[in-house]
Protein backbone atom coordinates (compact mmCIF):
# COMPACT_ATOMS: atom_id res chain seq x y z
CA UNK A 1 0.00 0.00 0.00
CA UNK A 2 2.86 2.42 0.77
CA UNK A 3 4.49 1.94 -2.66
CA UNK A 4 1.66 3.80 -4.44
CA UNK A 5 0.06 5.37 -1.42
CA UNK A 6 -3.68 5.97 -1.51
CA UNK A 7 -4.17 5.24 2.17
CA UNK A 8 -5.75 8.59 3.02
CA UNK A 9 -8.35 10.47 0.93
CA UNK A 10 -5.66 12.67 -0.62
CA UNK A 11 -4.43 9.62 -2.57
CA UNK A 12 -1.09 11.30 -3.34
CA UNK A 13 0.21 8.02 -4.87
CA UNK A 14 3.75 8.60 -3.59
CA UNK A 15 6.09 5.65 -3.08
CA UNK A 16 6.48 6.11 0.66
CA UNK A 17 9.21 3.50 0.89
CA UNK A 18 11.42 6.06 -0.92
CA UNK A 19 9.90 9.49 -0.27
CA UNK A 20 7.41 11.34 1.88
CA UNK A 21 3.72 11.64 1.11
CA UNK A 22 1.45 14.65 1.62
CA UNK A 23 1.40 13.61 5.29
CA UNK A 24 5.12 14.41 5.50
CA UNK A 25 6.05 10.83 6.36
CA UNK A 26 7.65 7.78 4.79
CA UNK A 27 6.37 4.27 5.45
CA UNK A 28 8.42 4.03 8.66
CA UNK A 29 6.43 4.86 11.79
CA UNK A 30 7.48 7.88 13.83
CA UNK A 31 6.13 8.97 17.20
CA UNK A 32 6.64 12.29 18.96
CA UNK A 33 5.75 11.29 22.50
CA UNK A 34 4.11 8.65 24.68
CA UNK A 35 2.79 8.92 28.21
CA UNK A 36 -0.20 9.10 30.51
CA UNK A 37 -2.60 11.84 29.45
CA UNK A 38 -5.41 13.25 31.59
CA UNK A 39 -6.96 15.72 29.13
CA UNK A 40 -9.41 13.44 27.34
CA UNK A 41 -13.10 12.91 28.16
CA UNK A 42 -13.73 11.30 31.60
CA UNK A 43 -14.89 7.94 30.13
CA UNK A 44 -11.49 7.71 28.40
CA UNK A 45 -9.21 9.26 31.02
CA UNK A 46 -10.76 7.70 34.13
CA UNK A 47 -8.53 7.98 37.20
CA UNK A 48 -5.42 6.32 35.78
CA UNK A 49 -5.11 8.33 32.59
CA UNK A 50 -5.06 7.45 28.90
CA UNK A 51 -1.85 5.92 27.53
CA UNK A 52 -1.37 8.40 24.72
CA UNK A 53 0.95 7.97 21.73
CA UNK A 54 1.34 10.94 19.36
CA UNK A 55 2.34 10.03 15.80
CA UNK A 56 4.45 12.36 13.66
CA UNK A 57 2.90 13.84 10.51
CA UNK A 58 -0.72 14.38 9.47
CA UNK A 59 -3.02 14.04 6.47
CA UNK A 60 -4.44 17.53 7.11
CA UNK A 61 -2.69 20.90 7.30
CA UNK A 62 -4.82 22.77 9.79
CA UNK A 63 -3.85 26.42 10.12
CA UNK A 64 -4.78 26.28 13.82
CA UNK A 65 -3.06 23.00 14.80
CA UNK A 66 -2.10 22.92 18.49
CA UNK A 67 0.50 20.22 17.74
CA UNK A 68 2.10 21.97 14.75
CA UNK A 69 5.64 20.81 15.56
CA UNK A 70 4.45 17.20 15.49
CA UNK A 71 1.99 17.36 12.62
CA UNK A 72 3.88 19.57 10.17
CA UNK A 73 7.46 20.11 11.34
CA UNK A 74 8.52 16.48 11.70
CA UNK A 75 9.13 16.29 15.44
CA UNK A 76 9.51 12.63 16.42
CA UNK A 77 11.59 9.45 16.34
CA UNK A 78 11.28 6.24 14.36
CA UNK A 79 10.00 3.18 16.22
CA UNK A 80 10.07 -0.49 15.31
CA UNK A 81 7.24 -2.89 16.03
CA UNK A 82 9.08 -4.26 19.07
CA UNK A 83 9.65 -0.76 20.43
CA UNK A 84 6.00 0.14 19.93
CA UNK A 85 4.88 -3.02 21.72
CA UNK A 86 7.20 -2.20 24.63
CA UNK A 87 5.74 1.32 24.87
CA UNK A 88 2.17 -0.03 24.97
CA UNK A 89 3.00 -2.58 27.65
CA UNK A 90 4.78 0.06 29.75
CA UNK A 91 1.77 2.38 29.56
CA UNK A 92 -0.46 -0.50 30.64
CA UNK A 93 1.91 -1.21 33.54
CA UNK A 94 1.69 2.46 34.59
CA UNK A 95 -2.07 2.12 34.97
CA UNK A 96 -3.39 3.49 31.66
CA UNK A 97 -7.02 2.62 30.99
CA UNK A 98 -6.39 2.44 27.23
CA UNK A 99 -3.83 3.02 24.49
CA UNK A 100 -4.74 6.31 22.83
CA UNK A 101 -3.39 6.53 19.26
CA UNK A 102 -3.31 10.17 18.15
CA UNK A 103 -3.20 11.13 14.46
CA UNK A 104 -2.06 7.80 13.07
CA UNK A 105 -4.16 7.78 9.89
CA UNK A 106 -1.12 7.77 7.60
CA UNK A 107 0.31 4.71 9.38
CA UNK A 108 -2.84 2.56 9.58
CA UNK A 109 -1.44 -0.74 8.16
CA UNK A 110 1.65 -0.55 10.36
CA UNK A 111 -0.31 0.37 13.49
CA UNK A 112 -2.78 -2.47 12.93
CA UNK A 113 0.14 -4.90 12.73
CA UNK A 114 1.85 -3.38 15.78
CA UNK A 115 -1.36 -3.62 17.84
CA UNK A 116 -1.82 -7.27 16.92
CA UNK A 117 1.69 -7.96 18.15
CA UNK A 118 1.06 -5.95 21.33
CA UNK A 119 -2.05 -7.99 22.09
CA UNK A 120 -0.10 -11.21 21.55
CA UNK A 121 2.51 -9.89 24.00
CA UNK A 122 0.00 -9.20 26.77
CA UNK A 123 -1.77 -5.92 26.00
CA UNK A 124 -5.29 -6.26 27.41
CA UNK A 125 -6.54 -2.66 27.70
CA UNK A 126 -8.61 -1.16 24.84
CA UNK A 127 -7.03 0.71 21.94
CA UNK A 128 -8.52 4.14 21.13
CA UNK A 129 -8.25 5.74 17.68
CA UNK A 130 -7.96 9.52 18.07
CA UNK A 131 -8.20 11.17 14.65
CA UNK A 132 -9.58 13.93 12.45
CA UNK A 133 -11.96 11.42 10.79
CA UNK A 134 -10.38 12.29 7.44
CA UNK A 135 -10.17 8.61 6.60
CA UNK A 136 -11.64 6.23 4.07
CA UNK A 137 -13.81 3.39 5.32
CA UNK A 138 -11.50 1.00 3.44
CA UNK A 139 -8.60 2.17 5.59
CA UNK A 140 -10.67 1.94 8.77
CA UNK A 141 -11.51 -1.68 7.94
CA UNK A 142 -7.82 -2.47 8.47
CA UNK A 143 -8.22 -1.46 12.13
CA UNK A 144 -11.42 -3.38 12.73
CA UNK A 145 -9.90 -6.22 14.77
CA UNK A 146 -7.47 -4.06 16.76
CA UNK A 147 -9.21 -0.79 17.74
CA UNK A 148 -11.98 -0.66 20.35
CA UNK A 149 -12.72 3.04 20.92
CA UNK A 150 -13.04 5.77 18.29
CA UNK A 151 -12.45 9.45 19.11
CA UNK A 152 -13.05 11.43 15.89
CA UNK A 153 -12.76 15.23 15.79
CA UNK A 154 -15.52 16.58 13.57
CA UNK A 155 -13.91 19.87 12.57
CA UNK A 156 -16.48 21.35 10.17
CA UNK A 157 -19.24 20.40 7.74
CA UNK A 158 -18.54 23.41 5.52
CA UNK A 159 -16.45 22.43 2.46
CA UNK A 160 -15.34 26.01 1.79
CA UNK A 161 -14.06 26.34 5.34
CA UNK A 162 -12.31 22.97 5.23
CA UNK A 163 -10.58 23.94 1.98
CA UNK A 164 -9.51 27.29 3.39
CA UNK A 165 -8.28 26.02 6.77
CA UNK A 166 -6.82 22.61 5.96
CA UNK A 167 -6.77 22.23 2.19
CA UNK A 168 -9.37 19.47 2.06
CA UNK A 169 -12.65 20.44 0.41
CA UNK A 170 -13.82 16.83 0.67
CA UNK A 171 -13.34 16.75 4.44
CA UNK A 172 -17.05 17.06 5.43
CA UNK A 173 -18.32 14.19 3.28
CA UNK A 174 -15.29 12.04 4.11
CA UNK A 175 -15.58 12.61 7.86
CA UNK A 176 -19.33 11.97 7.88
CA UNK A 177 -18.81 8.68 6.05
CA UNK A 178 -16.01 7.62 8.41
CA UNK A 179 -17.96 8.50 11.57
CA UNK A 180 -21.05 6.70 10.30
CA UNK A 181 -18.89 3.59 9.79
CA UNK A 182 -17.51 3.87 13.33
CA UNK A 183 -20.96 4.16 14.88
CA UNK A 184 -22.40 1.29 12.84
CA UNK A 185 -19.61 -1.09 13.83
CA UNK A 186 -18.94 -0.08 17.44
CA UNK A 187 -21.92 0.17 19.82
CA UNK A 188 -21.18 1.52 23.29
CA UNK A 189 -19.76 -0.87 25.89
CA UNK A 190 -18.81 0.45 29.34
CA UNK A 191 -17.23 -0.88 32.51
CA UNK A 192 -18.69 1.38 35.15
CA UNK A 193 -17.82 4.89 34.01
CA UNK A 194 -15.04 3.76 31.65
CA UNK A 195 -15.60 3.32 27.93
CA UNK A 196 -14.48 -0.09 26.66
CA UNK A 197 -15.91 0.14 23.13
CA UNK A 198 -17.76 2.77 21.17
CA UNK A 199 -17.51 6.25 19.68
CA UNK A 200 -17.14 9.74 21.16
CA UNK A 201 -17.53 12.50 18.57
CA UNK A 202 -15.72 15.75 19.34
CA UNK A 203 -17.06 18.97 17.79
CA UNK A 204 -14.07 21.25 17.39
CA UNK A 205 -14.27 24.94 18.25
CA UNK A 206 -11.95 26.61 15.74
CA UNK A 207 -10.34 30.00 16.46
Amino acid sequence: MSEHCKLCPRACAVNRSKEQGFCGESSQVRIASAGLHFGEEPPVTGTGGSGTIFFTGCTLRCAFCQNYQISQQGMGSYVSCDEFVAICLKLQELGAHNINLVTGSHFIPQIAQYLREAKKSGLTIPAAWNSSAYESTEALELLKETVDIWLPDLKTLNPHMSQSLFAAQDYPQTAKRAIRWMIEHYPIEKDGELLKKGVIIRHLFMP
